[in-house]
């Protein structure tokens, strides 16, 4: 926790090195009792919220009036930034193909060929494939099954989806 703070003050700052001697003085701090912004002065405008223990840990950092600007981005955006990706990707990604089918009511036939054609296979925030030594696990978020019951909803012909991606597997 103290290296990731420290990370994020090296981010305010230009030309700051964090160094085994910079934990040690914040560690020393929180022991003798300072305060926060004693401790990280130059973190005197964010706050964070902690949920959580273990494995499954979230922190939400808060930015306060006087605070400078703080902006999360895209892990491939390409710009410098202390940037927060929540890491339990079992929780995000917790449908497999068969629960996805079963939660629309539709076969898993249909269910894969509307995943193609709505490049669902291909989108990194519908799918991740969890890989446990040589078994390979498709998952699907929660994003993924709104845009199949949306295109359902709006009235997606599966008969003439699933013909599609028939022709499309054939060649």
């Amino acid at each position: 926790m103290i290296r990731t703070l420290l990370s994020l003050e090296g981010h305010v700052a230009d030309e700051v090195e964090i160094s085994e001697r910079d934990v040690n003085r914040v560690e020393r701090g929180v022991r003798d009792g300072k305060s926060r912004d004693e401790v990280f002065p130059r973190l005197h405008g964010l706050g964070t919220e902690i949920e959580g223990a273990g494995l499954t840990v979230r922190v939400r950092i808060t930015r306060q009036p006087d605070a400078p600007p703080v902006r999360l981005v895209d892990h491939d955006e390409p710009v410098e930034a202390a940037a927060i990706r929540e890491v339990d990707l079992q929780n995000t990604f917790k449908h497999g193909p068969k629960a996805l089918a079963d939660n629309l009511k539709i076969n898993t036939g249909r269910a894969k060929a509307l995943r193609w054609e709505l490049g669902i296979e291909d989108d990194r925030t519908c799918r991740h494939d969890f890989v446990f030594g040589k078994t390979k696990l498709p998952m699907y978020s929660d994003r993924a099954l709104e845009r199949m019951r949306d295109s359902i909803a709006a009235g997606a012909d599966l008969s003439a989806v699933r013909a599609r991606y028939r022709a499309a597997r054939a060649t």
